[in-house]
């Protein structure tokens, strides 16, 4: 898309008899090309170029909104939250503008805010975007439309964030009653609510332990094991159900299934994981979401291995499957660190992958010696390490340089 893109570019260069518009509708569908490949900052500059030819097309002014939309998008997997902020609300007050409140469009702006502010952790305003959004589709499309159900899914991440999980819950089992009435055919996204279902379950149960919730929980991830035989090219989902039934059996302090559950996971995730570095290879790493189930389902192994080792007696044995399990962890943590494209990883990883760090350096200061000492050492300055290059791309990609050293100076003395 992005050659055939440059080539039309080319040709349009020659043709003053061109209008402005068109060109700029060529720079925009190689912006989301470029944000297919997860090259955001290239598909900024195509969505700035679009804006200016449209900015000098008098009649398109009303459809910059979508150009900043966009924008927000790319600023938003950045993670740089201002900006993403910034043209979020931009477009969305063009399109109010334009295209009046009761507008598909318009619905479209309160999503995308609604989203940023979760990220924002304005959970609050995050749901009062999504109940406009959410209003505008049932509207105009109806009150079972898919549109208008997606906006339930948010809210119900929003009331989750905020530990408020009935709420939350009826959000999500509205969604999954509406899809069996109306969308039985769909079996992918009858999959995902049962996922969302149990992982809310999960987390009534960890934040207030109760026998039902852990009952609701293992009943929803026996309702998603059901649709594997129909949905077995969704490896990351099954690696999903895996980690949460680890999850389950490892609060209830059965360890050892936790740890097969584990196993099991890693069985069908890691055949789909690239066995070599992608970092030279100019095409986009669709291996993405597959490392990160992989990498969850680590973490749970090593925490799984831990708990296990302190509630029935540290041993050799068990001390030598974590070293392996962190290892394992370590080296994917490193693969997914190299093979970024153009330094665009998403930054919140880095607080993912400090658990299990932290969780391997309490475990190895727990037992004192020559042999974990020099364990615990290589461990720190290795997390360290990655940690400083790390931010020190941060600081690169978002030019805040006196912010980045801040947060990096505020990490190590955590560390430490």
């Amino acid at each position: 898309a992005v050659y055939f893109g440059e080539k039309a570019l080319d040709i349009l260069s020659g043709n003053r008899a061109i209008e402005k518009r068109e060109e700029a509708v060529i720079h925009s569908q190689m912006g989301n090309a470029y944000i297919s490949l997860g090259l955001y900052r290239k598909a900024i500059e195509k969505y700035f170029s679009a804006i200016e030819l449209k900015k000098a097309d008098i009649g398109s002014n009303p459809y910059l909104a979508s150009e900043y939309a966009n924008l927000a998008v790319c600023y938003l997997y950045l993670l740089d939250y201002d900006l993403a902020k910034k043209y979020a609300f931009q477009s969305l007050e063009m399109k109010r503008e334009y295209f009046q409140e009761n507008h598909l469009s318009t619905a479209y702006g309160y999503n995308l805010a609604g989203v940023l502010l979760n990220y924002l952790q304005d959970h609050q305003q995050s749901i009062k975007n999504h109940h406009k959004a959410k209003r505008i589709y049932e509207n105009i499309l109806g009150l079972e439309s898919r549109k208008a159900l997606d906006q339930h899914r948010h809210i119900s991440s929003n009331f989750t964030n905020l530990g408020n999980y009935d709420s939350a819950l009826w959000h999500m089992q509205h969604i999954r009653n509406i899809y069996a009435k109306n969308y039985a055919n769909d079996l992918r996204s009858a999959a995902r609510q049962y996922s969302e279902l149990a992982n809310i379950h999960l987390l009534k149960y960890a934040n207030s332990p109760s026998e039902m919730s852990v009952d609701l929980s293992m009943k929803y991830l026996d309702s998603l094991a059901a649709y594997f035989d129909h949905t077995t090219s969704d490896i990351v989902l099954q690696g999903d159900y895996y980690i949460m039934k680890s999850k389950i059996l490892r609060h209830l302090g059965a360890y050892e299934k936790a740890l097969l559950s584990c196993q099991k996971g890693l069985s069908i995730v890691s055949p789909g994981l690239p066995e070599k570095d992608f970092s030279k290879n100019p095409v986009a790493d669709s291996t993405a979401d597959l490392k990160n189930a992989a990498v969850w389902l680590l973490e749970q192994k090593i925490d799984c291995l831990i708990d296990f080792s302190i509630q029935s007696g540290r041993s050799d044995e068990l001390d030598l499957l974590i070293d392996k399990a962190f290892q394992s962890f370590d080296l994917l943590v490193e693969n997914i660190l190299i093979t970024s494209f153009s330094g665009e990883a998403n930054v919140s990883f880095l607080e993912e992958f400090m658990g299990p760090y932290n969780s391997y350096i309490k475990f190895l200061s727990s037992n004192p010696g020559k042999e974990t000492d020099k364990k615990l050492l290589e461990s720190i300055q290795k997390i360290k390490a990655k940690t400083f290059r790390f931010y020190t791309r941060l600081k690169k990609w978002k030019g805040d340089k006196k912010k980045g050293e801040l947060e990096l100076q505020v990490l190590l003395e955590q560390l430490e």
